[in-house]
């Protein structure tokens, strides 16, 4: 196992803060290979697919809540890879969520905080957009006061752990965004809030919603 039993405890705890510093690509202490990193708690076997070299990986299972990570030999950290998973529920090939920056701005952020935002809309709720060469959708939630926040919908089964979010320092946003998410798709905001409760919550900023 290549991640300490600390930061792995600490990223199911919710401590870690933000789950892209676990998840996704990161380069080695040596700098010779990359170690890929996925949190599927539905699979049960999880590849790695180079789109360079046309080569597959295979993750292995660290932890029985579905973790899973393995080293590429790799140098660098950026590199197009896809996540295949395999399990009861089907197979399935995607982009990884945690292999892309944010997609709003400090600028934007330092804005919003401030009140200068004239159209938070264009900052909060669900953008669909080009992302670094990708086509998916961005989803950012303003809870100042949650200790977590996990995006669930129909691009994840409704599962209430697969996607945690960012959060964007102390703006008290939190984003997320997924490749294989599409308009017109269902979702909400999973969140714990300081008072210890976990509540789901409907997006205010979304462009449509359903008569309760």
């Amino acid at each position: 196992m290549m991640i300490s039993e600390r930061k792995l405890d600490g990223f199911f705890s919710g401590e870690l803060g933000d789950p892209h510093s676990v998840l996704g690509a990161h380069p080695t202490e040596k700098g010779d290979a990359v170690v890929v990193r996925a949190f599927l708690p539905k699979a049960e076997r999880v590849e790695v697919f180079d789109q360079q070299s046309a080569r597959t990986f295979p993750l292995k299972k660290i932890d029985d809540r579905g973790f899973f990570e393995g080293a590429i030999p790799k140098e660098g950290e950026a590199f197009n890879y896809l996540l295949r998973s395999f399990g009861p529920a089907g197979d399935r090939e995607f982009l990884d969520p945690y292999s892309f920056l944010p997609t709003t701005t400090n600028e934007n952020l330092a804005a919003f905080n401030k009140g200068k935002e004239c159209q938070p809309q264009q900052i909060l709720g669900s953008i669909c957009r080009e992302f670094s060469g990708q086509v998916g959708v961005s989803f950012v939630v303003w809870a100042p006061y949650a200790k977590r926040v996990f995006l669930v919908g129909e691009f994840n089964e409704w599962s209430e752990s697969s996607l945690p979010m960012r959060p964007l320092g102390s703006s008290g946003c939190w984003e997320l965004f997924v490749p294989y998410a599409f308009a017109g798709q269902q979702y909400k905001f999973h969140l714990l809030g300081a008072d210890g409760v976990w509540v789901t919550k409907a997006d205010p900023f979304a462009a449509y919603s359903e008569s309760p």
